[in-house]
């Protein structure tokens, strides 16, 4: 008995001396505050429903005055000075498990722990205008496979912009108002789903202005952004109203794409400032955009509204097409 406890406190003993010599700036380094970052941002929503931003968390973590250190019992994540909103006090102090580390001197690779695959990571209402944005788009609903899409958006309370038809919108107003209820924007997509150069300015203008009535009947405002259907307007066209047109940058054709693997890929190459057009009304397209989603937000991408992206980009012309950079999240 005596010579296992002396066993036990041999090997305690080393554990804590290995903890008190780990190299902890090592857990502000990129890779490894990141995934610390990733899973406090699953373990605030579980314990106290906040939803803060992956890349909030990161740089907290790696700010000088937070400390971070490795104990036997984890991960600590601590400040003595905390002005974060996800701070209930001036201090702030959380524990995380050791197998986010992917050290072996500490854990068994067997053990290491992998936040993507632990919970779901959800879209931060506050906006960071220095951090990544990206614009979802959908058009040419509403239609029943729509609310499957919304759906899916609520689960991580990411918000998106639908141009809606004019006639879905008559048939289907209920559909419409979910849409607006969940906080989604909303813009003309015409009435009829037009060629609008092949239309007469009075067409076009009976086109929108009825679309405009329809939605401000049943879902209570007028739009100021319109999407021609297929992209396609001329200077003539725009004479026939005063929308701000909004095109895009990504295209993910799922129209043609049936397979919501090449869909994903294309979403993967999303870029900061980008508008993506998509359509709501495709299975493989939902099944895709839930994938893309939850990897964008585990790095901190910000998922909003086309107004916002334009407000925070400062976009001015009435065209757009959004604003593709290279900016690191």
């Amino acid at each position: 008995m005596s010579s296992m406890i002396k066993t036990n406190e041999v090997q305690s003993n080393s554990l804590n001396e290995c903890f008190i010599n780990y190299p902890v700036e090592k857990l502000k380094k990129q890779e490894t505050s990141l995934r610390l970052a990733q899973a406090l941002h699953q373990k605030l929503h579980k314990e106290s429903d906040l939803v803060v931003n992956v890349r909030k968390l990161q740089r907290f973590i790696q700010n000088e005055s937070t400390q971070v250190s490795v104990t036997v019992h984890g991960v600590i994540i601590e400040s003595m000075n905390c002005n974060e909103s996800w701070c209930s006090t001036e201090s702030f102090k959380s524990t995380l498990d050791l197998g986010y580390i992917h050290d072996e001197s500490i854990v068994s690779s067997a053990l290491w722990l992998e936040p993507l695959q632990e919970g779901i990571f959800k879209s931060d209402p506050s906006l960071e205008e220095d951090f990544i944005m990206m614009a979802l788009t959908f058009d040419d609903g509403p239609v029943p496979m729509t609310m499957k899409l919304v759906d899916i958006l609520k689960t991580t309370n990411t918000k998106a912009t639908f141009f809606l038809i004019g006639s879905e919108i008559e048939s289907k107003p209920t559909m419409a108002k979910h849409i607006v209820d969940l906080g989604h924007e909303v813009g003309n997509h015409t009435y009829s789903h037009p060629h609008i150069p092949q239309l007469s300015l009075e067409e076009i203008k009976y086109e929108m202005n009825r679309t405009d009535s329809i939605i401000e009947e049943f879902l209570g405002f007028k739009p100021s952004i319109m999407r021609p259907p297929y992209g396609e307007i001329n200077e003539e066209s725009l004479n026939a109203f005063s929308h701000r047109i909004i095109q895009w940058s990504l295209d993910t054709v799922d129209w043609h794409h049936h397979d919501h693997l090449t869909i994903l890929g294309i979403l993967n190459e999303s870029i900061d400032g980008d508008i993506i057009l998509m359509h709501d009304r495709y299975e493989h397209t939902h099944q895709a955009v839930e994938s893309f989603i939850q990897y964008q937000l585990s790095c901190g991408v910000q998922f909003v509204s086309v107004s916002q992206l334009i407000e925070s980009r400062h976009l001015k012309s009435r065209i757009i097409h959004g604003v593709r950079t290279n900016k690191e999240s």
